[in-house]
């Protein structure tokens, strides 16, 4: 199967073709148009290819090598696991090609199933021959050895290692392991493909150990969750802790830090309450003068000061007691 597991954020993509390539009786593989289709909805400038893929139809490979090559995008080809054949073409249209570790790579001659007459066999022979020239072409081309080199490592038809895949030219870089699951091996052991043997199989599943958390792991991500957990009320916590088993003592020691605590709060609530009541009143009082001090601004007249009133402060129509009463006010202020 193909999977197309898509992750974009920004400039940055990942598309993983993990598979065969082209549709077969048994499953739909990468082709040229799904994989087209990819690459021209994404937005992002730097994709990467991760590829497992023991290989398939060779003219879908050699067509989405094209793509990619033509491609406007910077492809970064991904190999893990097992990649061979048509997979390793797909690969190579990258610019840039990383292989994980411990991931195999295999080239090889190109093969098919036919049935006919003679002019049917040769026509068939005659198109391998020609797929096995474009093949030749682009292993020549990225790895920069002679066709002779290439052919006869082809003729070979053997699985090489991270190391020789680099040597060789394959790939530009060899990345940490990536290993797979144990279930991957079973179609590459019952394809058509040179077997892997007991070592390279050991090197590419993870094993049950690697699966196990260890107690350093365990521990951090016990830390982790706690420090994302809400602080239980202190209520809550001294319920909580009230089931929990204790000598009768106990209970009775921890009962009463219980009661001395809801005094506490009870008593810093009353204190609250009273604190905020006295600064009400005081805002009232605040609000009271600020009034009367507008109420004085807006009757003010330019007139001159005297002993009885140095502000020149004159309030039409007002009696005597009213204008006394407003500069008490104004004193009672000033003395605070």
């Amino acid at each position: 199967m193909i999977n197309f597991n898509i992750q974009s954020k920004g400039e940055e993509a990942t598309i993983e073709i993990l598979g065969s390539i082209g549709e077969s009786w048994f499953e739909d593989g990468a082709t040229l148009a799904n994989v087209k289709s990819q690459i021209e909805a994404l937005s992002a400038r730097n994709i990467t290819i991760k590829i497992s893929s023991l290989g398939g139809d060779a003219f879908e490979g050699l067509a989405i090598h094209d793509l990619l090559k033509a491609s406007k995008k910077n492809v970064t080809a991904k190999i893990i696991g097992a990649t061979a054949s048509a997979g390793t073409i797909v690969a190579l249209g990258a610019n840039n090609i990383q292989i994980s570790e411990n991931a195999l790579f295999l080239v090889h001659n190109s093969s098919t199933m036919v049935a006919g007459n003679a002019k049917d066999l040769r026509a068939t022979a005659e198109n391998l021959d020609t797929v096995d020239k474009r093949m030749v072409a682009i292993y020549t081309a990225k790895t920069g050895k002679s066709e002779d080199e290439v052919k006869a490592l082809m003729a070979e038809d053997k699985w090489i290692d991270a190391n020789e895949a680099q040597s060789f030219g394959f790939v530009d870089s060899i990345t940490a392991p990536m290993k797979i699951a144990a279930s991957s091996i079973e179609p590459i052991q019952n394809s058509k493909l040179p077997k892997l043997n007991e070592n390279q199989i050991n090197n590419l599943i993870i094993t049950k150990k690697e699966l196990e958390m260890t107690e350093e792991n365990k521990s951090w991500f016990a830390e982790q969750f706690a420090k994302l957990k809400p602080a239980p009320k202190a209520e809550a916590v001294v319920a909580e802790t009230v089931v929990e088993p204790a000598e009768p003592n106990a209970v009775k020691e921890l009962t009463g830090q219980v009661a001395e605590a809801k005094t506490v709060i009870e008593a810093s609530v009353a204190l609250n309450d009273e604190l905020q009541a006295k600064l009400d009143a005081q805002n009232k009082e605040i609000s009271d003068l600020n009034k009367a001090i507008a109420e004085a601004k807006i009757a003010k007249v330019e007139a001159k000061g005297s002993e009885e009133n140095p502000e020149g402060i004159v309030v039409p129509n007002a009696s005597e007691t009213t204008f006394n009463s407003i500069k008490a006010l104004v004193n009672k202020r000033r003395n605070r």
